[in-house]
């Protein structure tokens, strides 16, 4: 038996009848919501906006955390209850770079947080070695120095269990700029000072920061002592969405006393051969812009350790980086006719400081 037929206008009736159930349960296509959200906003004046509308309907559309929500997302492992916008990693290899650091960090669509930077930067920071206050050389650690706590928490999270030449990040550690941390980050050839070279025989990191820095000026060191006692790690500290850019306590004077850019400018040499005069090194870099005061400072000789240290300093990064480009891993070529150079075996090796 054939079921009867409905009439049209029946049909109609129950089509709304659906139409009307169905409807409330289909998500709502995005080009009407994107319509509503700019009829809502014609209004609003955009003059003192740098994003679109279309820019916060995507970064909605992303479901990006808040950047506060970092501290949070910490893992329970990490000292976190140290509130110091200073991420220490330990690492042996001693070639990891700033833009290594940075290209770790994920790309836009790839984050958890959003940032208040443009989508494609990565959060401002700086990265130094961690080195012996008296001979320079490298102690298996780098410091991250951000802005705020906030920022070095959103770091954090971002880049957990990546690699970087082989070293896992899963090892950073949230540290004071108290004095052990300073002398690992600052050091009185930094300054236009001299240096009270006797100290080197002995242990940097076992002495005292004001026997270090005793021959430097009252500036130095008063710029030590005031970022030693501010407390960066007080858990009483609550850092909210508000204090996203806001910067550190410390921050100000840290970047005072680190001198990144005299840093760059600056080139330990190893491997210089022994017997070198006075006049050698600066005739021979005659065409580069060397600092005019204490331009070349000897730092080890030790022909038993054939050991060889010796700090150029230069007036700007670019000419530290073409003695770099045109020195590293280069065999010495004998200069002087009177008194002829001892050469050490291994080729010169160049670290510009940071």
């Amino acid at each position: 038996m054939s079921t009867p037929k409905l009439s049209s206008q029946t049909s109609q009736k129950l089509m709304n009848l659906l139409y009307g159930a169905i409807s409330q349960e289909v998500a709502v296509p995005m080009l009407p919501l994107i319509t509503k959200h700019l009829y809502d906003n014609a209004n609003t004046s955009t003059s003192s906006s740098t994003k679109s509308y279309m820019d916060t309907l995507i970064e909605n559309d992303w479901g990006f955390k808040p950047m506060h929500l970092a501290v949070k997302d910490l893992p329970l492992r990490s000292n976190a209850h140290i509130q110091s916008n200073i991420l220490k990693f330990d690492s042996i290899n001693s070639y990891i770079t700033k833009t290594d650091f940075q290209h770790i960090y994920p790309k836009f669509r790839e984050r958890i947080y959003s940032t208040p930077y443009h989508r494609e930067d990565v959060l401002p920071f700086e990265v130094l070695k961690s080195r012996n206050p008296l001979t320079l050389q490298f102690q298996n650690s780098y410091y991250l120095i951000f802005l705020n706590y906030i920022q070095a928490c959103t770091y954090y999270n971002e880049v957990r269990g990546k690699s970087i030449n082989g070293s896992i990040l899963d090892n950073f550690k949230f540290v004071d700029p108290n004095e052990n941390e300073l002398k690992n980050l600052i050091s009185p050839y930094y300054e236009n000072t001299s240096v009270d070279l006797s100290l080197i025989t002995k242990d940097g990191s076992n002495l005292p920061i004001s026997t270090i820095f005793q021959s430097n000026n009252e500036e130095v060191l008063s710029k030590i002592n005031g970022l030693i006692t501010i407390k960066s790690n007080s858990t009483a500290n609550e850092w909210t969405n508000d204090d996203e850019t806001i910067p550190h306590a410390n921050y100000k004077l840290l970047m005072d006393l680190l001198n990144a850019d005299i840093r760059s400018s600056m080139v330990l040499v190893r491997n210089l051969p022994f017997g070198l005069s006075q006049h050698t090194l600066p005739r021979l870099l005659w065409n580069y812009s060397l600092v005019d005061k204490y331009p070349i400072v000897s730092i080890v000789k030790n022909p038993k350790k054939q050991l060889s240290l010796t700090l150029i300093k230069f007036k700007n990064g670019e000419s530290a980086q073409r003695f770099y480009r045109n020195f590293h891993g280069r065999k010495w070529d004998k200069f002087q006719h009177n008194s002829p150079e001892k050469q050490l075996y291994e080729p010169i090796l160049c670290e510009i400081i940071n």
